[in-house]
């Protein structure tokens, strides 16, 4: 039996959030969501997950600033994350485009999501402390 991949969604508009879960749910993937980092911050403590999309700007804790935390508390999940934004200042995409990570810009194609997910490495279930699950 295949593992189930996780995707945490974070945004803080709930239709972007309803549609993404809908639509990734439909590809295969479990979906959960948060509307801030801080939110998403709680959620990454207790699973593993294969894709983190997330809004940069959002208020509580936007995006550039759930990444700073996802370093340096799950630095196993960093190359997972996939930016997404409408619009970025300079300094804004300078930082994202640093992290090496991927970057979407609203509105962005849908298939452009999935086929950013599926290029994702593969890689074995983590713990949330980044210490690899044994396979039997």
């Amino acid at each position: 039996m295949p593992e189930e991949k996780y995707i945490l969604v974070v945004d803080d508009e709930p239709i972007l959030l309803e549609f993404l879960d809908l639509y990734l749910s439909e590809e295969g993937y479990k979906v959960e969501r948060a509307s801030n980092g801080l939110e998403a911050i709680t959620m990454i403590e207790t699973r593993h997950y294969h894709a983190i999309v997330t809004d940069v700007k959002m208020p509580v804790m936007d995006g550039i600033s759930f990444y700073k935390r996802l370093v340096d508390n799950s630095p196993h999940l960093a190359k997972r994350v996939i930016f997404i934004s409408g619009y970025l200042s300079g300094d804004h995409e300078s930082f994202v485009r640093s992290t090496g990570c991927a970057l979407l810009f609203k509105p962005f194609q849908i298939r452009e999501l999935s086929r950013t997910i599926a290029s994702l490495p593969i890689e074995a279930p983590k713990t949330h402390t980044g210490e690899q699950v044994a396979s039997i």
